[in-house]
């Protein structure tokens, strides 16, 4: 590993580039690994620095810091919310972390089942379905970073506990009949506009525009 550059982050950190990745150091483990005399460099210096050869040994030590650090890190945020295996590595990377830490680190989580985006997604499946339709849920999934697939078994999960499609069509029905009666929709007495504007926000959230129909007649 050939260091390219350490430039100050804040007071404690510091970002290294290397030849192959960049990572984030605190101020203790660059002393630690004997960097702290490079940090930071000027753009004048850094030319005496492109050639910093580590020895394969602090490599070693520098990236077992790192995984042990990015498994603080994963514990501190799983702490507060479940975290699909896409949006944790995304906080890894973006805290500092080199993407093959945080690909390592997230494996080890879901292998002890820290990390799961199928339960994550039958876990948010069973909370909204009665609030949201099926369109917005596997939006919301996708924006959490649960793959099309995995929303889709999960999807199937909770529907066979429910009661298959018939049961997700009479709670999308009832939403669709709350969200009327919110808007004090009548279809007596609404005119064109009202009820195009009424079918475009029932459209928007994500109901079917045959059941929109079918529920605003």
């Amino acid at each position: 590993m050939v260091i390219l550059s350490i430039t100050a982050k804040s007071k404690r950190m510091y970002e290294v580039k290397t030849d192959g990745e960049s990572f984030v150091l605190t101020a203790e483990e660059l002393y630690r690994f004997g960097l702290h005399e490079t940090a930071p460099l000027s753009e004048r210096d850094r030319s005496e620095i492109s050639a910093l050869e580590v020895p394969e040994e602090t490599r070693q030590e520098i990236y077992a810091s790192l995984r042990k650090r990015a498994l603080a890190k994963s514990g501190d945020l799983l702490k507060n919310q479940d975290y699909s295996r896409k949006k944790l590595m995304e906080k890894l990377i973006l805290a500092g972390f080199p993407s093959s830490v945080a690909e390592e680190t997230v494996r080890s989580l879901e292998d002890a089942h820290y990390v799961d985006d199928l339960r994550l997604a039958v876990s948010y499946v069973r909370c909204h379905l009665s609030d949201k339709s099926r369109a917005r849920i596997l939006n919301d999934l996708m924006k959490k970073g649960i793959s099309e697939e995995t929303s889709g078994e999960a999807l199937a999960e909770v529907l066979e506990e429910e009661g298959g499609e018939d049961a997700l069509l009479k709670k999308e029905t009832e939403q669709i009949q709350m969200l009327l009666t919110k808007r004090h929709y009548d279809p007596e007495t609404a005119d064109f506009n009202e009820k195009q504007k009424t079918m475009a926000f029932l459209y928007r959230k994500g109901f079917p525009a045959d059941l929109i129909r079918q529920v605003m007649r």
